[in-house]
């Protein structure tokens, strides 16, 4: 299993990288002409243009990732590995969620650095204090965001996995399982709002974040997603 997320990694790295690097170009450019009042050129625009690019390009790939695994014959290979669909599930989600973590991660820090710069130029601008109730508040934050990322990320994966065991001998199975999508997004949707899954976000004050029970829903609900998408990979059902 580790050594699949090994392979996944060794494949994408350069792409990884490369959105690094443009991200810090862009955001270089973006602060060095704010600093000094400059109107961004159209280099500035072609770099923001590639770090939209390259996010929306990252997401697909995550989403592509169990396509192409049922849908080429790339994937037909990764299908014979001695691994269950739940591990071969469990090393694709890890290798996503490590991916998040260290963008999140870069994105932060570059950012943290921005507010350092400002804050030893600017005369009317204070740096808050980093204490640790708001790195605490920031982590939590930024858990809700990836959690929902997962589910989201799982609902696409079901849905292929539908598409490629239970809906593979109808003649318009993609299209039923993209119904059966819309069908979970739904679901997902109308669990939220009966047991009140929100986020609510105070940097400063009070703070009124989620509860136990929202973060236990959360979990449920990966874990029930998890579980019927390793299920349908675990059967080999038309794969």
């Amino acid at each position: 299993m580790l050594n699949f997320i090994k392979y996944e990694w060794l494949r994408r790295w350069k792409f990884f990288l490369a959105g690094i690097l443009v991200f810090v170009l862009a955001d270089l450019d973006l602060f060095s002409r704010i600093i000094s009042q400059e109107s961004p050129n159209y280099i500035s625009v072609i770099l923001i243009a590639l770090v939209f690019t390259l996010s929306a390009a990252l997401v697909v790939d995550h989403l592509g990732r169990l396509y192409r695994t049922l849908f080429s014959d790339e994937g037909f290979t990764e299908l014979t590995l001695p691994l269950s669909g739940y591990q071969l599930l469990g090393a694709k989600l890890l290798a996503i969620f490590l991916e998040c973590v260290a963008v999140m991660t870069i994105v932060g820090i570059v950012a943290y650095f921005d507010a350092i710069y400002v804050d030893m130029i600017a005369l009317n601008w204070q740096l808050p204090s980093l204490t640790w109730e708001i790195g605490l508040e920031v982590l939590k934050g930024l858990g809700f965001i990836l959690g929902g990322y997962i589910i989201f990320v799982l609902m696409v994966y079901l849905s292929l996995a539908l598409a490629k065991s239970i809906f593979a001998t109808f003649k318009h199975g993609i299209l039923i399982a993209f119904g059966c999508f819309i069908v979970l997004a739904k679901v997902v949707d109308y669990l939220g709002d009966i047991l009140s899954v929100s986020a609510r976000y105070y940097l400063h004050g009070s703070v009124a974040f989620m509860t136990t029970t929202d973060w236990l829903i959360i979990i449920v609900l990966i874990g029930l997603l998890f579980i019927s998408t390793g299920f349908l990979l675990n059967r080999k059902m038309n794969l």
